[in-house]
Parts: C-alpha cells; sequence; structure tokens
C-alpha cells in the first residue's frame, strides 16, 4: 500500500507544475493577444502613410507599435512573475520531502499555505506585499469586503 502523505506531496508536485506551465502559457498569449490589439492599427497607419506618402500616419502608426510592444512586454512579464511568487509560498510552507508544514491559522480562515486561492485573489504586487507582511490568514480582508489590499496589509486588524 502507498504511503498517502508521499501521495499527496507528489499531487501537489503536479499541481505546481501544472500551474507553472499554465502562468508560462497565459503570459505568451497575453503577450500576442495585446501586440495584435496593438499592431492592427498602428499597422494600418503605417500602411495608409506608404500608400499616400504621408509622415504623420507613419509616425503615429510607429508610435503605437512601440508602446503596444512595450505594453503587451509588461503584461506578458507580469503574468510570468505569478509563476515564480507561488513557487516562493509553496517553498515557505512545505517541507523538503514535500509534507506540508503546520498550519497556524483558526478555522474557517485562509491558510497562508493556501496559494491556490491567494494567487486567485491577488495581484503579483499583491502577493508580494502579502509575503512581506508575513502572509496574514486572508480571510480577515475579504469578511472586511475587501478593501484596498496594501492599505489593509497596512492598518487592517489581522
Amino acid at each position: 500500500m502507498a504511503d498517502n502523505s508521499k501521495l499527496e506531496a507528489l499531487l501537489e508536485q503536479s499541481i505546481q507544475a501544472q500551474n507553472r506551465t499554465t502562468h508560462a502559457v497565459r503570459a505568451l498569449a497575453t503577450y500576442f493577444l495585446t501586440q495584435i490589439a496593438w499592431g492592427i492599427p498602428g499597422g494600418i497607419l503605417v500602411g495608409l502613410g506608404f500608400v499616400n506618402s504621408n509622415f504623420t500616419p507613419i509616425v503615429f502608426g510607429m508610435f503605437l507599435l512601440i508602446v503596444g510592444f512595450l505594453h503587451a512586454f509588461a503584461r506578458g512579464t507580469s503574468e510570468l512573475k505569478k509563476s515564480a511568487l507561488i513557487s516562493n509560498v509553496l517553498r515557505s510552507h512545505y517541507a523538503e520531502d514535500g509534507t506540508a508544514l503546520p498550519a497556524t491559522a483558526s478555522k474557517g480562515e485562509w491558510l497562508a499555505s493556501n496559494w491556490l486561492e491567494a494567487e486567485r485573489e491577488l495581484a503579483p504586487s499583491e502577493m508580494r506585499a502579502w509575503e512581506k507582511a508575513g502572509q496574514p490568514a486572508l480571510a480577515k480582508w475579504v469578511a472586511a469586503g475587501r478593501p484596498p489590499f496594501k492599505d489593509w496589509l497596512q492598518n487592517g486588524p489581522f
């Protein structure tokens, strides 16, 4: 008969790998869709400028293409950072053998080790702030009607 703790550890590792893959695919999709959204109007303006021998649409089109690239790069990078943040949270709550460390939150609260819920609710900058604040119980934040997260971390009762 298999040891349940080892099976749970393997399942957690599998889930971690799936989440990293999901964020990598999201990062690529986000990058390309953002590029397309900026590239279509930018390309149309550049094309119109060449057809009409007019310099103004070319300048605006190139501006849109450059801004679109920067925006797409920032969004793709932000999505990739989520994967690293999840891995950091997991490493801080699981022992070397993959077994979960004991939780200290009271019943009914989100546990700090419940990284999936935190990842669903928090933006990457909020995840970093949450980690720096010692990963307080997020149930109190939810119960307070989800006030601005960083203000709640600084002033909130947790």
